[in-house]
């Protein structure tokens, strides 16, 4: 799975291009960006658009978390940094830990 922000251009055609054969890429806010059916190449892949939310639902969720009844820990793996994002994504393809689903790649700060 990958998931990204409409930050950039060209930001959905290249997560299209960093996909495996099987893959489910969530656009978050991805604007206008057009994608060539061509880049799809042979793989089979679900496009799904996530483009907002009620306040009411993320204050529902702050609540669930802020609980404590939630192992919110065992649902995350820790981030990488945009200088390990081939870890991130050989973790994610199964390469080099099969456990871990979807990796948060985030930029080093200075």
């Amino acid at each position: 799975m990958i998931n990204i922000t409409g930050a950039g251009t060209n930001t959905a055609a290249q997560s299209i291009a960093c996909t495996a054969k099987v893959a489910t890429v969530v656009l978050s806010d991805a604007g206008n960006e057009a994608l060539p059916l061509k880049s799809f190449g042979r793989r089979e892949l679900t496009i799904k658009s996530s483009n907002g939310h009620s306040y009411r639902s993320v204050e529902r969720a702050i609540q669930m978390i802020a609980s404590g009844d939630f192992p919110i820990e065992e649902l995350t793996a820790p981030a990488f940094t945009l200088d390990r994002a081939a870890d991130a994504i050989d973790a994610v393809a199964g390469v080099t830990d099969r456990s871990i689903t979807f990796a948060t790649i985030l930029p080093k700060l200075s």
